[in-house]
Order: C-alpha cells, then structure tokens, then sequence
C-alpha cells in the first residue's frame, strides 16, 4: 500500500507538468507577443502562434489519455473497494511509473483475493466446529439427562422413606438424627441434579422459557412457601411489600421462582437467628437497548455479607465462593444469572462484611407483550 501510494504521487505530478503546460507555454508566449509586437513579423508570428496550438494539442492530448487512464484506475480501484476481487484488475498496459502502479493494484487485487479465499475457509472450520460443538453439547445433555433419570428414582425413593420414617416412625433421638441427615442430604443430592441439568440446558441453548403475565406476588408467596421451613427452623423474619396495584410482569413463572428461591436460600444460609430478609419489588425504565419498564426485585437480608472482592466471582459458573455462594456446585447463582438474562433483564450483588447482602434483577413488565 506505501507503493501504490508513492505511484499515486508520481502519476499526480505528470498531471500537474501536463497542466502546466498547457496552461504556461500560450500564457507566455501571449505576453511576449503583446509586450514585444515588433520583434517578429507577419510570418514569424504565424510560425510562433502554429508552434503555440501545436504544443498546446499535444498536451491536450496527452492530458485526455491521462485522464481516460486513470478513470480506468480509478474504475479497478472501485471494483476492489465493493469486495469484486477478480483475478487481477482491468488496467491498460503502460510502460513507466504507469504499469508499477498498475502492478501494483493487480498485487493487491490478488493479495485481496487470497485473503478472501483464506477468510471463506476459515469461515468453513469455524462453521464445522460449531456444529461439532452443538452436536457434543446434545450428547453431553442427553448423557446428563439419561444419568439424572437413574439417579432421581432412588433418591425419590430415600427422601420419601426417610420423610416416613421421621413423621411416623418411633425412633431414639440418636436414629432420628441419622435419618434426618439422610433425609437432608438426599434432597441436597436432587438440587445438585437438577442445577446441573439446567446449567447443560444454559449452555447448549435448550432452556425453553414458557412466558406469560405473572403477578409478582405470586412469585414471592411461591418462592417464600418454598422456604418457609427452613427459614421458620432459623426464626428469620421475612418481610415483602409490593406496592398495591403493581403491573404484572412477563416472565416463565417457574423459572423466576427458582431465581428467588436461590436468592431467599442463599440469605437464609448466611443470616444469624432472628434476622430479616426482605424481599422487595419497584418499577423502574429499562435500558435505551430495551423497550418499556422493567421490574426491579431486590432480596436482602442482615446477614454476614460478602467481601468487595468475592462479589465478581459470585455468578461464575462452577465457583462456589464463601461467604456468598450457595453451597454445594456454585451453580444456584449463576443459573439465577442465566435465567434472568435470557429473560431480557439483568442481575447484581451488593455488600459489605457484617452489614448483609443485597441482591436485585429486572424482569420486563407485561404492558405491551
């Protein structure tokens, strides 16, 4: 390209030697005509004025060649800059600085050319591994699905007797103890089940939302019933307020419910006994990028909070954090991320040690879906 600019250059100043002389040599000799009329005779001054048209057609001439040959340069350039890339460019055979700079547009037309060529099968091996990459993603899905399905029937099975066992059974304290441990593990076990399943689901593009007009209230009792149990065995207070007359929001009901019931674990596992949790909910305006009013959800609680610097890597997949993690895979969070993103909206965490933790994500409102 610093060649072709450099030919650009020499070509540019013929154009100016043409022009001027053109434009020069009748200037000059006019003046001399005018200012010394006595110099040359009737004949001489024909002679002078013969020599003058003649200069001046030849320059004519070779102004107009000129031109038509950079308007054929100029007519290959544009056919390079609309991606055309032929083989070579259709420029006039000329001896001199002329044909270096036609080679020199050929040599790029081809370079151009190659690129292209380069990029096209590129473009085919990306495209290839993608789909290679899809079609693992299925299989991983269908082997995590396949395993999950063995694995739920016998822990359905533990959970459900042990369940028994605990309300109906008569059992020494110390059995009982045991049996609870087993009961709680075996629905620790399913949870890390089905996060994993939902996180394959994220990742390969499967996650299916069935949207529709969801009252937030009814998000909140759900999420909250969920909890009630363990939150009533820690005799944590749980305050909501949802203004009266609130819009409904356009969402897949179960999905935002497993959100909060993330978020309202996540509190309940790092909140002292006989602390609160609130869970809260406003409008707010979306984004330029997005259309219409969001709802904003906030969970908060007076727990023990989470360290500045362990607040970026809560919604990392497969990093569990202390301190601000649900336990287990790390997956709770960052599922919670990826639901709320798919449904438009976007979430965030804010804390300090010993002043509780504040979690929040926006969903669309309904008006206009």
């Amino acid at each position: 390209m610093v060649a072709l600019k450099g030919d650009a250059m020499n070509i540019g100043r013929k154009i100016f030697a043409y022009v001027g002389l053109i434009a020069i040599i009748p200037f000059l000799v006019s003046l001399y005509l005018l200012f010394f009329p006595a110099t040359f005779g009737s004949n001489e001054k024909k002679i002078v004025i013969f020599i003058t048209s003649l200069l001046t057609s030849l320059g004519i001439v070779s102004l107009v060649s000129l031109v038509k040959y950079l308007s054929r340069i100029s007519a290959s350039l544009t056919t390079l800059s609309s991606g055309k890339i032929g083989p070579q460019a259709e420029l006039p055979t000329r001896a001199g600085e002329e044909e270096h700079f036609a080679n020199s547009i050929n040599q790029i037309s081809r370079q151009l050319r190659e690129s292209a060529d380069e990029l096209e099968r590129r473009s085919l091996v990306i495209e290839w591994s993608n789909q290679e990459l899809k079609r693992m993603g299925e299989m991983k899905l269908q082997f995590l699905s396949q395993v999950a399905h063995e694995l739920r029937t016998p822990l359905i099975n533990i959970e459900k007797s042990s369940f028994l066992l605990l309300e109906t059974g008569e059992l020494v304290s110390q059995n009982k103890e045991f049996i609870r441990i087993i009961n709680e593990n075996s629905k620790r076990l399913m949870r890390l089940i089905n996060e994993l399943l939902d996180m394959s689901k994220l990742e390969a593009g499967m996650f299916i939302l069935k949207r529709g007009q969801v009252s937030v209230g009814s998000l909140f009792d759900e999420a909250a019933a969920s909890v009630a149990r363990w939150r009533q065995s820690k005799e944590l207070n749980l305050s909501t307020r949802v203004p009266e007359e609130f819009p409904t929001v356009y969402a897949d009901k179960d999905r935002i419910v497993q959100v909060l019931i993330n978020l309202l674990s996540n509190s309940i596992k790092f909140t002292p006994v006989g602390g609160t949790i609130t869970m809260e909910a406003r409008v707010v305006q979306g984004p330029a990028s997005q259309e219409g009013p969001q709802v904003e959800i906030t969970v908060s609680d007076t727990g023990a909070g989470i360290a500045a610097d362990k607040i970026p890597s809560l919604f990392e997949k497969y990093k569990a954090s202390e301190g601000g993690a649900l336990p287990g895979t790390g997956l709770g969070l960052p599922i919670a991320k990826e639901i709320v993103e798919v449904h438009g909206g976007r979430i965030w965490a804010e804390s300090r040690p010993g002043k509780g933790a504040f979690f929040a994500f926006t969903i669309p409102c309904a008006e206009g879906k």
